[in-house]
């Protein structure tokens, strides 16, 4: 399966999407978005990529693990004792009881298998999958698809359940998609979609900077609406430059999500350290198991290096991460052949850069699509 993986991934012609059906897809969403993606020309990746069933299985152990580790009770006050952005008062809160929309592990894929490099709480693209992917129905690619059906629907019941374990059975009336500058942002066309998804549901949806937000004593407004909900798109994850959101959010005035606990607890990127610390993961009473997983997913190769990235199982492209870096070219003579170049870059949001990996197949309630040359994994 590896190297039939390898062999796939080798040759664009055997895994192009099929461009008029996506832009057909995309056309049906109107003019405006249509130019909207036309501006961002990269936001889609032409080909799929391919990984295996065994690394399938490798990410699915490791997020086990690490979901494990996180859950254990020495692990909030480990938050704490490195410096991490969870306070000793935050961490005594109850709140919040949301676990956080669109929680991602991403990891590098080589030969010896997959990698974790990061855990992502602000992981973007599943709208712009969704498209795609429903896009694709009709093509004909090699190896398995098994993403779930019916992904608004999926989509749906996550935010849904957000709300459900902050606010019980009170009706959902108002979400608003919360970023700077919204309209200048790489994946703004998946703010729409979302938006159009809350609207299809009956939920108002609003797009809005932080600055259209207006704190009244009884919670947040937007053009005039009281916000029940806030899909949380900003990059500042603790909201330390953000105190007014962050005291509606302490104030339990809003449900946000993501939220900066979450990111505390997952994707402050000193808990890699502690999840590679064998040591300290038997310490807090994590199992051998879970230990020897977890240190199996950060191992680098013979030459200490990062592994490169590599395939297997049918994955088709779409835009999953505003910092990723995946190009598929073809040379122009009659010889050309595709060569897949990833590079990791530290992109600013407003900086476009090319995006790829569709969702493509689910581990419980996690959704799986490959990113830049690694997999990036939406939890929830």
């Amino acid at each position: 399966m590896a190297d039939r993986a390898a062999s796939l991934n080798a040759d664009c012609h055997s895994a192009e999407i099929d461009r008029v059906a996506l832009e057909d897809a995309l056309r049906l969403e109107g003019a405006d978005f249509f130019q909207a993606v036309s501006e961002r020309p990269r936001l889609f990746s032409g080909v799929a990529f391919f990984i295996s069933a065994a690394q399938m299985e490798q990410m699915r152990g490791v997020i086990v693990a690490v979901e494990e580790v996180i859950g254990l009770s020495g692990w909030d006050e480990g938050s704490v004792a490195t410096g991490g952005t969870l306070s000793i008062g935050e961490r005594k809160l109850k709140r919040p009881f949301a676990k956080g929309v669109f929680l991602g592990y991403d990891f590098h894929l080589n030969a010896d298998g997959a990698h974790l490099i990061e855990i992502n709480t602000n992981a973007g693209g599943a709208f712009l999958n969704a498209l795609l992917l429903q896009s694709q129905k009709g093509a004909q690619m090699p190896g398995e698809a098994v993403a779930q059906e019916n992904l608004e629907q999926v989509f749906l019941d996550m935010f849904r359940n957000e709300w459900r374990l902050e606010r019980g059975d009170a009706p959902l009336q108002t979400i608003v998609v919360l970023d700077e500058q919204p309209q200048q942002q790489y994946l703004y066309p998946e703010f729409v979609l979302a938006q159009r998804m809350f609207g299809r549901a009956g939920i108002l949806a609003l797009i809005a900077d932080l600055a259209e937000l207006e704190a009244r004593g009884d919670g947040l407004y937007c053009g005039g609406s009281k916000v029940d909900m806030i899909y949380n798109r900003l990059t500042d994850f603790s909201l330390q430059q953000h105190p007014a959101l962050r005291s509606a959010h302490q104030d339990n005035q809003v449900v946000l999500t993501p939220h900066p606990r979450a990111y505390a607890r997952y994707a402050d990127k000193r808990n890699l350290v502690r999840l590679s610390d064998a040591d300290a993961l038997r310490a807090m009473g994590a199992a051998d198991a879970a230990v020897a997983v977890r240190l199996l997913s950060r191992h680098r190769g013979a030459d200490g290096r990062r592994p490169r990235p590599y395939g297997g199982l049918r994955t088709q492209s779409a835009g999953l991460r505003r910092r990723a870096s995946l190009e598929f070219r073809r040379l122009r003579d009659a010889r050309a052949q595709c060569r897949l170049r990833t590079q990791k870059t530290e992109q600013r949001r407003r900086i476009g850069g090319p995006v790829a990996g569709v969702v493509r197949y689910a581990v419980g309630e996690a959704l799986f699509g490959v990113v830049e040359g690694h997999e990036e994994v939406f939890s929830n």
